[in-house]
């Protein structure tokens, strides 16, 4: 995963849930994601749509967010 990665959120029973996000910064601590599309809500500004997680604090969001791969 890199800097402009598409990314999905992995829902507690692995599936994919819906919305996508594009990363806007990363480091081996933290990963922040501007979403696409949160609890239908389509017009997000940035700053509404902008989520930072970081890794390795909380088991809810430790790899919950992964980059898409096109098959």
């Amino acid at each position: 995963m890199r800097i402009g990665s598409l990314v999905e959120w992995i829902g507690s029973d692995g599936t994919t849930e819906e919305g996508y996000g594009i990363v806007l910064d990363i480091d081996k601590n933290q990963v922040t994601v501007y979403w696409l599309r949160i609890e239908d809500e389509t017009h997000l500004t940035l700053t509404q749509g902008t989520v930072t997680y970081i890794n390795g604090v909380d088991d809810h969001q430790r790899n919950r967010v992964v980059e898409v791969v096109c098959k």
